[in-house]
């Protein structure tokens, strides 16, 4: 909802800026930032990165803080699995995550030198989490260390 005169809202959507997105994944337009991101009036407060040692398929614990995970970027060289969650509410113990279904959460890589967005609902409350390279069931050994990037907005 737009507020074009003196606070009043209408029902119309802002209007789309022309934007260019450079290799950071930052849009600019005129010289200033837009949002880039498919989350309403939110803008990248800040990146954690989740590291997966050689040889091993679970990365280092993260915490969000009071932010929420909203994107992935996988890394350019990626041994192929998708990834699933591990979460936590005092950072210090860690259980599978699963969805309401009862199913393992996995999130779709696909391959390499990606960015996967993350459904804004799924991560709200979510301070803890670690990821699997693959499932609890077969885990995905990555062949090098690997930095998965996490972008973060209030």
């Amino acid at each position: 909802m737009g507020y074009p005169v003196a606070g009043v809202p209408t029902n119309r959507a802002p209007a789309v800026v022309p934007h260019t997105v450079d290799g950071s994944g930052n849009a600019t337009a005129a010289g200033s930032r837009v949002n880039p991101l498919a989350v309403a009036g939110a803008m990248v407060a800040d990146t954690l990165m989740a590291t997966i040692a050689n040889g091993a398929a679970l990365s280092d614990g993260i915490d969000c803080g009071t932010l929420r995970a909203v994107r992935l970027r996988i890394p350019a060289a990626w041994t192929a699995a998708n990834l699933t969650v591990l979460s936590s509410s005092d950072g210090i113990t860690f259980n599978d995550l699963y969805d309401r279904f009862g199913a393992e959460y996995t999130i779709a890589v696909g391959g390499a030198s990606r960015s996967i967005l993350l459904p804004f609902a799924d991560f709200v409350g979510l301070r803890y989490f670690k990821l699997r390279s693959g499932t609890t069931a077969a885990p995905v050994n990555q062949g090098a260390e690997r930095s998965i990037v996490i972008a973060l907005v209030a």
